[in-house]
């Protein structure tokens, strides 16, 4: 007992070393044996592990490792598993199939009623099913065709249907106290417009006070907000009794008529310079196109259903809108039933892009902020209240519930952390060489800079150079035809003709020279911009125009005046004066040139047409390329830069340079942004 208390107390002094010393010690024990080599792993005092080993007799020790210490043969082996299986994971996430709740059961059965014949504003139903995404979430649904007699609200509200299309005066029917409930936004601008005829003598929304208009119920409300928003008087405003015809027929009977711009706009393509489109948006009146709704006994009752035909249709509209050459080929062979065309269908697609602007919001979303503003919009004519509150109206998806795709993000997250850990040391190691990198850029940015003063130095020499050595032999030239009339009065009558059109040519080519001069001394200030008056700027073109081209007569379409925009001075002049020039040049003596200012939305639009002596070329947009003249290159002197130099200013002003041909009239429309909106496109 007292060798076994010794034993014991050893054992408790040396740590690792307490295998059962004695049995070493007694003869014929089994620790004596080669093969009873036994180990135990302990900590040691600065964490690191040692492996004791009973080898001969004895105890010996090695380190294995050290806490928070993996080898290196073992680090990367670990790493890549880790990567691997997280990949694993999330692919696994990733492509695992949606089932729709309720099992393998059937389906279950609903009802959509359209609110206008089958068209593609309707594509995002039409998508939803083709794709089998309705049935993917256990939904079979059936598309009730709208028309003018159907009134989609209604049908809903009598229980024919389970979700209906309606637009944004919706809110005025909730407001009537009917469980109305908006799911979504289909279309985030609205289409409604105004169409007139020039020929009744309407150029311009104002030209409407006191006329008779067409316009549905379903419209009066956004149309009567956008003339009183243009400064009309609505008790002047006479509205006809519906009729049976459609788009621009409807003006046979009134002055002006509702439309649906991404379907009948179709309808005056090739008459635009005989029609005058009106668009809401133009005087603020932005509100929501067609919306997606249902009943709020719907949404309490069957949650679920909602949610599940909402997203399958907002999945829908994006893949209408990604393939619209796939579902003009659906609607043409089996829902065309207004007998549409290729073309109007293509056309329509087109438009309602511009109406939906999926590469901007995703599909069906709203915002509080949009509806206040649709609300103050319907409050302006007294069908709302001001301060109506539209509480419980819009049911939007809760953002704050983790979508399913999250666990698999989350797990790629981890990876890409993983994955930086391991190359922050490359990179910190990289930081040096990109300093160096950065520091060799500036000095070539400041050498950049200071030869581009050197050259606007140069520029302005030049130009002064130039001013002078143009305009002496005009001088001289001037000065020798006044000596020809003094010295020679027997022959200046005989030769008046000549010399009074070689005067004029002069006159000309000095206008030219100077204007091209003073465009090439402003373009060259780097801080030449300032607000201009546009209306007066174009004033001011005109009658340069009109002294270097009397043959020529100017019809001002329309003129909006208090319109400005930040350009270079003399821009403006520059612009006008080529395109009057080139309308000039190209066009139709007998007929006047016919010009237009206007405001479009946040833009400014000036247009320029005239009718053509010759066919414009197949492609109208190359005649902006530089030196081309098209089919008229033999009927008229030019260089064929004018419309290349226009293009160039608008552009180099945040704006855009078009043309339009329609039969033999040829239209050049130059757009530039309002005074104060440069900076925001």
């Amino acid at each position: 007992m007292t060798r076994g208390g010794a034993v014991g107390a050893r054992s408790a002094r040396v740590g690792p070393r307490r295998v059962c010393l004695r049995m070493l010690q007694c003869p014929g024990s089994e620790a004596r044996r080669p093969e009873s080599r036994a180990t135990t792993l302990r900590a040691g005092p600065r964490g690191e592990q040692h492996r004791w080993r009973l080898r001969r007799g004895r105890f010996r020790r090695r380190v294995v490792r050290r806490s928070g210490h993996v080898q290196g043969r073992w680090s990367r082996s670990w790493v890549m598993a880790t990567v691997g299986l997280l990949l694993g994971a999330a692919a696994a996430h990733a492509a695992e199939p949606s089932r729709p709740p309720g099992g393998a059961g059937g389906l279950l059965p609903v009802t959509v009623q359209l609110n206008w014949r089958h068209q593609f504003e309707f594509a995002a139903f039409y998508a939803a099913e083709a794709r089998g995404y309705y049935r993917d979430v256990g939904l079979d649904v059936r598309l009730l065709e709208g028309g003018p007699d159907i009134d989609a609200v209604e049908a809903v509200l009598e229980g024919v249907a389970d979700f209906g299309v309606a637009n944004s005066g919706l809110m005025i029917t909730r407001s009537e106290g009917k469980p109305v409930v908006v799911l979504g936004a289909i279309m985030q601008h609205s289409a409604i417009s105004l169409l007139a005829s020039r020929e009744k003598g309407i150029d311009n929304i104002l030209d409407l006070d006191g006329r008779t208009l067409h316009c549905p119920p379903h419209a009066r409300e956004e149309i009567n907000a956008y003339l009183k928003a243009s400064g009309l008087d609505l008790s002047r405003i006479t509205y006809a009794p519906a009729t049976s015809t459609v788009g621009p027929e409807r003006l046979e009977h009134v002055d002006a008529t509702e439309v649906y711009s991404t379907n009948d706009g179709f309808r005056i393509l090739g008459q635009e310079h005989r029609y005058v489109l009106f668009v809401p948006r133009s005087a603020g009146i932005d509100v929501y196109g067609d919306v997606l709704f249902t009943l709020e006994k719907t949404l309490t009752t069957r949650r679920e259903l909602c949610d599940r035909f909402r997203e399958a249709t907002f999945r829908g509209l994006r893949e209408a809108m990604d393939h619209p050459d796939e579902f003009i080929d659906l609607i043409l062979a089996t829902r065309n039933s207004q007998g549409k065309s290729r073309d109007h269908l293509a056309f329509e697609a087109a438009r309602l892009r511009q109406m939906i602007r999926p590469e901007l919001v995703e599909p069906g979303y709203m915002s509080h902020a949009r509806w206040r503003h649709v609300r103050d919009v319907f409050a302006s004519v007294g069908r709302l209240p001001a301060d109506y509150d539209f509480a419980g109206f819009l049911d939007m998806p809760d953002r704050r519930t983790l979508p399913g795709w999250v666990p698999g993000v989350l797990a790629a997250l981890a990876v890409g952390m993983i994955v930086t850990a391991l190359v922050v040391a490359k990179v910190q190691a990289m930081n040096r060489g990109l300093k160096r990198e950065v520091d060799q850029r500036m000095r070539s940015e400041q050498e950049v800079r200071d030869g581009e003063r050197r050259f606007r130095q140069f520029v302005g020499t030049a130009t002064s150079v130039l001013t002078h050595d143009v305009h002496t032999p005009l001088t001289v030239m001037r000065l020798q035809m006044q000596t020809v009339r003094m010295k020679y009065p027997q022959w200046a009558d005989a030769a008046s003709p000549h010399l009074d059109a070689l005067a004029a040519a002069i006159a000309r080519l000095e206008e030219l020279v100077s204007r091209n001069l003073a465009l090439l001394k402003e373009s060259d200030s780097p801080n030449g911009r300032r607000t201009a008056d546009v209306a007066g700027a174009m004033e001011d073109a005109i009658g340069t125009f009109a002294r270097m081209w009397e043959s020529h007569r100017i019809d001002r379409q329309v003129m909006q005046a208090g319109l400005a925009c930040e350009v270079a001075p003399g821009m403006l002049r520059a612009i006008v004066v080529n395109l009057l020039d080139n309308a000039a040049k190209y066009g139709d003596p007998s007929v006047p040139i016919r010009v237009a200012l206007e405001r479009v939305t946040r833009e400014i639009r000036i247009a320029v047409g005239n009718r053509w002596l010759v066919p414009p070329p197949s492609d109208p947009e190359s005649l902006f390329g530089k030196g081309e003249r098209g089919n008229a290159a033999e009927r008229a002197p030019g260089s064929g830069h004018g419309l290349h130099l226009v293009r160039l200013l608008a552009e180099t002003h945040g704006g855009r340079a078009e043309i339009a041909v329609h039969g033999d009239w040829l239209e050049v429309a130059v757009t530039l942004p309002l005074a104060g909106s440069v900076h925001e496109r």
